[in-house]
């Protein structure tokens, strides 16, 4: 598998519209040949850098958009499985993740109102077809682009070497220059590895852990088979039944405040409560609420002035969904329960709370590069474990060691760091984040 990068312009379309294509279509534009005079041997002009080299069967494509003066990332996709009505653009098939769009096709239609333009030797539509990576998944470090080349790559280990762990990295600022206290969780805490998709069940995780024996006692996947309204549902009715837990979600828990007032109006609480319930009013679909950030020119834009250390903002593309659905949840929260922290006050035994496995990585000096989806991840993934169990102090079942190495996508180690961060806040001070501008308008990332 390859990690391409590619690095979209506005001399083909705007941000918004290039959002909107994806978004509506799964396709992002790509000629395919150059416009040149010269040919090679088969009479063919020809192809742009690294088009032929791309295997859409095995690789992944991070995309970028390189606007003034910022270059905004956009979110990461496999390759769509073929369709019959976007046959391969070249007649040779030397470029297979290049498509063409056929004037039938609707995003023929909305390729034209973007402004961009047709291959300059075919005389159609041509670029690549994509799905969304799992959520959470990240570009495996920095892009490197030769020159004005859209196509760009990232640093790979040298050829039969296994995966480096990745170099340990500064702690992270912010919660952890408040004032502490000693961990006083007790009970159990619990770390929930969130998810967007459709079929969520089958991707949300959850880590039990017994802070009493330092121990992970077990990770797994509670409502599997189940759709995301479904899962939401689930989720809250399990809160209820918790006696005493520290509970961590690793979804933004608000938008950065113009993109709520934008999106949810000008007159909300700073209440999460209240967030979820204008949200799931005003927006009934995950496909209406990105309609509307992409309508509004806010996908990927804004961050949250506590996601300084986190790989996402709310609104970008590869998190909207996961946001949407966990505001969803965050309406259903029980009332008794505490949502951290801006109810710090509520006498309650049962405290939920924002997390993000790579702000914790990050606050105890390690990497959150590689250990998701590569070839030989799973070494990256048992290192990683390894060193944050010996930084905590923690120890965990052998099963869910196996677990957390075996899942490929990073997901049920997601969890385990999720329920860590969850410990960790209970010994931080919750009245001293409110004082946080502008946390309470935003959110807090627990690590």
């Amino acid at each position: 598998m390859t990690s391409w990068a590619y690095r979209a312009t506005p001399k083909g379309t705007s941000y918004a519209r290039t959002v909107e294509i994806i978004v509506q279509h799964g396709f992002v534009w790509r000629p395919l040949f150059k416009a040149t005079e010269q040919r090679s041997k088969t009479g063919l002009p020809p192809t742009y850098s690294h088009l032929g080299a791309i295997d859409p069967a095995r690789d992944e494509l991070f995309i970028y958009f390189a606007g003034d003066p910022a270059t905004e990332y956009v979110g990461g996709f496999a390759f769509a499985a073929p369709r019959p009505e976007r046959p391969p653009a070249h007649p040779s098939g030397l470029a297979p993740a290049i498509v063409q769009v056929p004037e039938t096709d609707p995003l023929h239609a909305a390729l034209q109102a973007a402004g961009y333009e047709p291959d300059s030797h075919l005389g159609v539509f041509t670029g690549f077809d994509v799905v969304p990576l799992d959520d959470g998944a990240t570009p495996p470090g920095r892009p490197t682009f030769a020159g004005q080349y859209a196509i760009g790559t990232f640093p790979v280990e040298a050829a039969g070497a296994p995966p480096a762990r990745p170099a340990a990295v500064a702690p992270a600022t912010g919660s952890a220059t408040l004032p502490t206290r000693t961990t006083v969780a007790v009970g159990r805490c619990y770390g929930v590895d969130w998810s967007g998709a459709a079929r969520a069940g089958d991707k949300v995780w959850v880590a039990e852990l017994d802070p009493a024996a330092r121990l992970v006692r077990s990770v797994a996947r509670p409502w599997r088979g189940q759709t995301a309204a479904d899962t939401v549902a689930g989720v809250a009715a399990w809160l209820s039944t918790l006696t005493e837990a520290w509970v961590a979600f690793d979804f933004p828990f608000g938008l950065a405040a113009t993109d709520r007032t934008s999106l949810l109006g000008e007159d909300l609480p700073d209440a999460p409560r209240a967030w979820g319930a204008a949200l799931a009013e005003r927006f009934p679909t995950v496909g209406a609420f990105i309609q509307a950030a992409t309508d509004r020119g806010l996908i990927g834009v804004n961050r949250r002035a506590t996601d300084g250390a986190s790989p996402f903002g709310p609104l970008l593309l590869q998190l909207i969904r996961q946001t949407y659905w966990g505001l969803r949840l965050l309406a259903q929260v029980p009332a008794d329960v505490a949502l951290l922290p801006w109810d710090h006050e509520l006498a309650s035994t049962v405290r939920v709370l924002e997390t993000c496995p790579a702000v914790l990585l990050r606050a105890l000096g390690e990497s959150n590069v590689g250990y998701k989806l590569r070839p030989g991840s799973d070494l990256v993934r048992a290192a990683l474990l390894d060193a944050v169990l010996a930084a905590t102090g923690w120890a965990c079942a052998p099963e869910v060691r196996q677990a957390a190495i075996s899942d490929r996508e990073g997901d049920a180690l997601d969890a385990v760091l999720a329920g860590l961060a969850a410990w960790r806040a209970s010994a931080q001070d919750h009245a001293a984040i409110t004082s946080l501008l502008p946390r309470l308008a935003e959110g807090h990332i627990y690590a």
